[in-house]
């Protein structure tokens, strides 16, 4: 079973323990990323916090900050017919 943290918990995780989850990150432009966050420690560190990276984080096109970000354990969507788990992490 994965770990669903609330919204205080995921922030102020590091990514190490996050591992089985995914950031999805959505910018004014219209485009939408979801990240796994096991790649995410390894480009960035394992103890970095979620609320250092999502700080950090720009778009790859317009460099605008993230219009929304939320974090979740399906990167799918639900697509895969469970229910997809996610909260909420900025605007």
């Amino acid at each position: 079973m994965t770990w669903h943290p609330d919204r205080e918990a995921a922030l102020a995780a590091p990514l190490s323990e996050l591992s089985a989850h995914w950031i999805g990150v959505a910018c004014s432009c219209n485009r939408m990323v979801r990240y796994p966050c096991k790649l995410l420690a390894k480009k960035v560190g394992q103890d970095v916090t979620l609320a250092n990276v999502l700080r950090r984080l720009r778009c790859e096109y317009c460099k605008a900050k993230p219009r929304t970000a939320f974090l979740t354990d399906d990167p799918t969507g639900g697509v895969t017919g469970e229910k997809a788990w996610q909260i909420e992490l900025a605007p």
